[in-house]
Order: structure tokens, then sequence, then C-alpha cells
């Protein structure tokens, strides 16, 4: 993309295994495991679980990031607009050369490598 003026693409990896399992009795093979759309629930910080279930602790500070992140990337087109107020971890525009990307897990983080 870089090479055709595209410069704000954000690339993350989502490795926090939720404390809940939120996939319907056909997939449940995913709850043991961190599984493609895991990260959803934390993006709207919703469980998806019955009320008044709430994320705590860890799994709460990792949805109020990442709904900020997915917040601000829609309205700014850079994900770092809210974190950037809260002292968040920046997230880093990715570039072929560096290859670096987000781990969404806890604690937030910056790698390189992503398979």
């Amino acid at each position: 993309l870089e090479a055709v003026g595209v410069n704000n693409t954000y690339l993350y990896q989502f490795t926090h295994l939720p404390p809940f399992c939120p996939w319907p009795d056909g997939q449940r093979f995913c709850c043991n495991y961190t599984c493609h759309g895991d990260e959803i629930p934390y993006v709207f910080f919703d469980s998806g679980a019955g009320f008044p279930w709430t994320f705590t602790g860890p799994d709460a500070a990792l949805a109020q990031a990442m709904s900020a992140y997915w917040a601000s990337f829609a309205a700014y087109g850079d994900p770092n607009q809210y974190n950037a107020l809260g002292g968040g971890a920046q997230w880093p525009a990715y570039r072929a050369a560096s290859d670096t990307n987000m781990n969404l897990g806890w604690p937030l983080a910056t790698v390189t490598g992503l398979k």
C-alpha cells in the first residue's frame, strides 16, 4: 500500500484469551484459543454475556484501549488520537520495512514478525 501512497494502514494481532467464550455451540472449539473475531467484544466494550456481566481487571483495560483505538481511527483516520490523551500505547502506522504492528494483548505492545 505504501507504494501507491496509502500511509494510514495499521496492523494488529489480537492475542488475549477472553475470560468468557463468545462463540455459539457450532464454534465452541475456539473457546480455549484466541480465534478470529474474539477481539470484537473488546472493540465494542461488550462481552455479549447477559447483563450485568462486565469486563474487569486487564480485560477492562484492554477493552477501554481497544474501543478508544477504533473510535479514534473512525473519527480521525489515526487510532492514536484518543489514546494519546490518556497516555496509551502508540500504535505505529504499518511500514513494510519495519513490519511493526500492535499486539492487542495485555499489556499492549508493539511487535514485529506477524505470521
